[in-house]
C-alpha cells in the first residue's frame, strides 16, 4: 500500500504540475523582531512534541516561513504528526501582529483509509498562498458504475482541495461527481502552483518524508540567525558626539533572547538593552598564583538600562520561579571578563536590572538559543564627563576615546584646553597611560611613570636597556597593550606582508587585528613602524579595554 500512495503522489504531482522548488525558508521582510518572535513559537513546538523520525511518528514534519499574504512579512507554517490515537496531521500558521506571533490557523487533519489518500502542500499564485489538503476516494472513482452520480456534500465528494488562509478561513474546490474530475484538477492546476514537498496520507497513517523534516531545522536556524543579528563592532569608530554629562539612553531598545535546555523553554526580555557582536577578552577565575589567562572570545555583548525590567517567562522550574542560571563573573570594562564556574547556578532574575547585575556583575545564561555566549552587564547612567578640548572636535576618531581616558584617569590634556591629540606619544607614555588603565582607579599623578616603567618591567615587557623617550611605533602600541592584558592567544593569524610570523610582536598584531583595537594601513600592510599619536593610542586602549 505504501508504494502504492507514492505512485499516487507522483501521479498527483504529475497532474498538478508540481514544478516549484520547496522554498522552506522566505527570508525577505524577516527582522529581528519576527525571527525572534517565531524562533520561541518554534523552540517551544520542538520541545512539547518532537521531531518526526523513522522510528517515531509524532512530531514536527514540516515547517515554512512565506508570506502568505503578499504583505512583506513572512508567515510561520508548521505541520506536526499526532501518533498518540489514529494518526493525524496539524496545520499550524503564526503571523506578526503588534510586534508578536498570533497563531491564526489550527486544524486537525485525519490520514486517508483504505480507499482514500489525502495530501497536504503548499500553493501559490501571484499575490496569495495556502496550505492545501487534499482529499482523494480512490475506488468510488475509479469502479462506480455512475460517474454523473452527484456526490452528498457531507462525503466531500470524489476529489476536494481544501485551502487554508493565514486569517484562518478555508476555501473547497470539489468535484462533485466523477466525471468532473479531470475539469476540477485541471482548474486548480491553472490557478495555482504547488510546491514539491508534499506529505502523503493513507491507510491510517501519515507518512515520514526525510526532505520536510528538513526543514524543521533549515528554519530554526534560519530564525535563530536573524534573531541573532546584532551590529558588529566597526574597525574604524563612528564619530562620536561632544562630551556631555546629561544622561542617555543610546540605542537602548525592548531586546529578547531565547533559553532551552531539551525540556524547558524561556525567554528572558529586557526592557530596554543593546546588543553588539564583538571578541573579548575571558578567563576563568583562579586561586593559583597568577590565575589563568584571558582568552579571546567572540560573544554577544547584552547592555541592559540601569533601572529597566528583565522579565523571564517560559516553561519549566526555573521560569516558573521567575529565575535563569548561568554563569556568573565580573566585567573588567567592556572589553575584560573573569567568569566563577562555581558560583549558583541562580543567576538572572525578574525584576529591576539591578537585582542580578549590580557592582560590575556579569551573567552568561546556560543553555541560550543562538550561535555565540551571551554576556550581560548593567549599563552606565552617564556618558563620561570631560574637559571640552578646543583641539578635540565632536567628529574625530578619537573624541570618545579622549572623553573616556581622561575620565578615567588614564591621562590628562597637555594644557587646560588642550589634548595635543597629533602630538607624537613616547613609549613611557603609553606604558603610564597602561598602568593607569590595569589599576583601575586612583588619581592620575606625576610619579605614575617611573610606577609604570618597573611595572613594565615586572610583567617582563620592557628590559634593562629601555628607552622611553623613544616615539611608540604602531608595533610597540599593540605589543604592550597585548603584553598587559596576559597576551591572550588570537583566534585568527594577520597575513600582513610586513609583519613576519617570527616578528616579536606578530601574535600582538593579530590579537589586535581580531579584537578590533586597529587595523592595517592597507588591506596587506600594518605599517609596524609608523609612530603614534596621542590620539591614536588613547583610542586603542578605548577599544581594547573602555
Amino acid at each position: 500500500m505504501k508504494k502504492r500512495l507514492l505512485s499516487l503522489v507522483l501521479a498527483l504531482a504529475l497532474c498538478l504540475g508540481l514544478a516549484v522548488p520547496a522554498m522552506a525558508a522566505d527570508t525577505s521582510g524577516l527582522d529581528a523582531t519576527t525571527a525572534t518572535a517565531y524562533l520561541n513559537v518554534l523552540t517551544s513546538e520542538i520541545n512539547q512534541y518532537g521531531i518526526v523520525s523513522q522510528s517515531n511518528n509524532s512530531g514536527l514534519e514540516y515547517v515554512a516561513l512565506e508570506d502568505m499574504d503578499a504583505n512583506g512579512t513572512p508567515e510561520l507554517i508548521v505541520i506536526r504528526y499526532d501518533g498518540t490515537a489514529i494518526i493525524t496531521a496539524i496545520i499550524k500558521i503564526w503571523t506578526m501582529k503588534g510586534g508578536n506571533a498570533v497563531q491564526t490557523v489550527n486544524e486537525v487533519i485525519s490520514a486517508g483509509g483504505t480507499l482514500t489518500e489525502r495530501n497536504i502542500f503548499l500553493v501559490r499564485k501571484p499575490g496569495q498562498m495556502a496550505v492545501c489538503d487534499s482529499f482523494e476516494w480512490y475506488e468510488r472513482t475509479y469502479s462506480m458504475d455512475n460517474p454523473d452520480e452527484e456526490w452528498p456534500e457531507a462525503d466531500g465528494g470524489p476529489l476536494t482541495f481544501q485551502l487554508h488562509y493565514v486569517d484562518g478561513t478555508i476555501e473547497k474546490i470539489r468535484a462533485t461527481k466523477v466525471s468532473d474530475i479531470d475539469a476540477t484538477r485541471a482548474a486548480f492546476r491553472k490557478a495555482w502552483t504547488a510546491d514539491n514537498i508534499c506529505l502523503v496520507g493513507g491507510l491510517g497513517l501519515w507518512l515520514h518524508d526525510s526532505e520536510a523534516v528538513e526543514t524543521v531545522k533549515q528554519v530554526q536556524a534560519t530564525l535563530m540567525s536573524k534573531a541573532n543579528e546584532v551590529s558588529s563592532k566597526p574597525t574604524t569608530p563612528t564619530p562620536a558626539p561632544a562630551p556631555s554629562t546629561t544622561a542617555t539612553t543610546g540605542n537602548y531598545a525592548p531586546y529578547s533572547i531565547s533559553v532551552s535546555d531539551y525540556y524547558d523553554t524561556s525567554t528572558i526580555y529586557f526592557e530596554a538593552a543593546k546588543a553588539e557582536r564583538k571578541t573579548v577578552q575571558v578567563k576563568s577565575f583562579s586561586h593559583e598564583p597568577g590565575g589563568s589567562p584571558y582568552e579571546s572570545t567572540q560573544i554577544i555583548l547584552i547592555t541592559v538600562r540601569p533601572g529597566s525590567q528583565i522579565t523571564i517567562s517560559g516553561t519549566g522550574f526555573w521560569a516558573e520561579n521567575g529565575w535563569a542560571s548561568g554563569d556568573q563573573g565580573e566585567s573588567e570594562g567592556s572589553n575584560r571578563f573573569t567568569i566563577h564556574y562555581s558560583a549558583p547556578n541562580e543567576a538572572l532574575f525578574s525584576g529591576p536590572a539591578e537585582k542580578s547585575l549590580a557592582n560590575n556583575k556579569m551573567v552568561s545564561p546556560h543553555w541560550t538559543v543562538g550561535e555565540l555566549p551571551y554576556f550581560i552587564v548593567l549599563g552606565k547612567d552617564t556618558k563620561p564627563s570631560a574637559p571640552a578640548f578646543r583641539d578635540v572636535p565632536a567628529g574625530e576618531y578619537y573624541a570618545a576615546p579622549v572623553s573616556w581616558a581622561v575620565s578615567k584617569n588614564i591621562t590628562n590634556g597637555t594644557s587646560a584646553t588642550a589634548f595635543s591629540p597629533d602630538q607624537t606619544c613616547t613609549q613611557a607614555q603609553i606604558l603610564t597611560f597602561l598602568y593607569r588603565a590595569v589599576r583601575n582607579g586612583g588619581t592620575a599623578d606625576t610619579s605614575d611613570m617611573d610606577k609604570a616603567v618597573s611595572w613594565a618591567r615586572e610583567k617582563g615587557m620592557i628590559g634593562g636597556g629601555f628607552d622611553g623617550g623613544k616615539p611608540c611605533t604602531r608595533a610597540s602600541a599593540v605589543k604592550f597593550i597585548w603584553q598587559a592584558m596576559d597576551s591572550p592567544i588570537p583566534s585568527t593569524r594577520s597575513s600582513f606582508r610586513d609583519v613576519s610570523s617570527t616578528a616579536s610582536y606578530a601574535s600582538a598584531v593579530s590579537w589586535a587585528v581580531d579584537a578590533g583595537v586597529t587595523k592595517g594601513t592597507s588591506a596587506t600592510t600594518f605599517s609596524p613602524d609608523n609612530t603614534c599619536t596621542r590620539g591614536q593610542i588613547v583610542t586603542f586602549l578605548h577599544r581594547a579595554m573602555g
